[in-house]
């Protein structure tokens, strides 16, 4: 590619022997970036290039500061990347970095626990080991020229179980809801229809617009915005909820009156606390307090509408295909399927109508199957 501009700012790339070399020259002079880009691909040839080594802190660093901090997930992949300084020895050269010390790192972490008391799942520890120093060494390789060893990702990766999909009965749905307060009852439904994260559900007042009853709920990782809107009756009680938590000086729609009156905000830990207390007296203990309601409304949209695309627009996924998991067909389903198919399959009809006719044979000319 050789000198192109970035800004104010001259930057050379070439590759050598399968490395990317790609630096700031820091000049604004193009032909004297070109002087530089012209020593730099000496020095890879002669086998002396600045910054074949680094250590892994430094290769860390640079994809950070390059790459990372600037995706939207730059906050997850932070708090991802001091789990991997906590297990890792940073201080060492990335030339040394190997299957092993990853294999060594998963082991450590695995024996540590989250927040909520529990041993991390292989999910959560293959986000936060292989893709976060898989692309670290990719980065150190490919474009800061460092020397590496190849590292056998596909085996130190844990293997993950899959994600359920929880679907409530209605006899669960009644108990739940009897073991339920008036308002933490508001705002399971809003979870049960809407299939909302638990994020979502606690957006601000300003992310409601009263008129027209759409809500935005988040940013999405490809750039797009998260916005639904609700149904009519939702959108009324919203826009009164919404009116008074105004008035009383608060954020959120979901909230309680004490016994003076007043409005309290009800946090999301206060409604998480509800939700595993009334799962206890109801007799439910497979069942997460709200995740599961969004499996739950997934699926019933998708078996009421058939619409994937449009449950795709509802839960916010930035591909089908993470939709696709809540359409799991009954029997019956399939049946009343194959049944409209074949009203008007052609096939069908010309399958059915020699069958007549040579029955009808058969009956007139005393015929036997053969």
């Amino acid at each position: 590619m050789g000198v192109y501009k970035r800004g104010r700012v001259y930057w050379y790339e070439f590759w050598h022997q399968g490395i990317r070399y790609r630096r700031s020259t820091g000049c604004t002079s193009k032909r004297e970036a070109e002087d530089i880009e012209r020593e730099a691909r000496r020095a890879a040839r002669l086998g002396t290039g600045a910054q074949t080594r680094l250590t892994i802190d430094e290769a860390a660093t640079a994809w950070w500061t390059d790459h990372a901090q600037h995706l939207k997930s730059w906050r997850t992949l932070a708090f991802q990347l001091r789990v991997c300084r906590r297990v890792l020895d940073f201080s060492k050269d990335m030339a040394d970095l190997s299957t092993a010390d990853i294999a060594a790192a998963i082991a450590a972490r695995r024996a540590e626990e989250t927040h909520n008391k529990r041993p991390p799942t292989n999910a959560t520890i293959n986000r936060e080991i292989i893709d976060v120093m898989r692309p670290v060494h990719g980065y150190a390789r490919r474009v800061r020229g460092a020397l590496v060893q190849e590292i056998d990702w596909r085996s130190v990766r844990l293997k993950e179980r899959k994600n359920r999909v929880r679907e409530f009965t209605p006899d669960e749905q009644a108990a739940v809801v009897a073991q339920l307060l008036e308002h933490h009852r508001l705002i399971l439904a809003f979870f049960a229809r809407y299939g909302a994260r638990m994020s979502e559900g606690w957006c601000p007042l300003s992310a409601f617009n009263a008129e027209s009853g759409r809500i935005w709920l988040r940013d999405r990782k490809d750039g797009g915005d998260h916005v639904i809107r609700l149904i009519e009756s939702d959108r009324q009680m919203m826009a009164e909820r919404a009116k008074r938590a105004k008035a009383a000086g608060l954020d959120t729609v979901w909230f309680r009156e004490n016994r003076e009156g007043g409005l309290v905000a009800i946090p999301p830990a206060t409604f998480q606390t509800a939700m595993k207390r009334a799962y206890t007296r109801a007799g439910i203990t497979n069942a997460r307090a709200v995740h599961d309601w969004r499996h739950h409304a997934a699926t019933a949209f998708v078996r009421a509408t058939g619409d994937l695309r449009a449950a795709q627009h509802l839960l916010g996924h930035s591909q089908i295909a993470m939709t696709g998991r809540y359409a799991h067909p009954e029997e019956r389903a399939v049946t009343a399927a194959l049944a409209a198919m074949a009203a008007v399959a052609t096939l069908h009809k010309i399958t059915h109508s020699a069958g007549d006719s040579a029955g009808g044979r058969a009956g007139h000319g005393g015929g036997r199957m053969t």
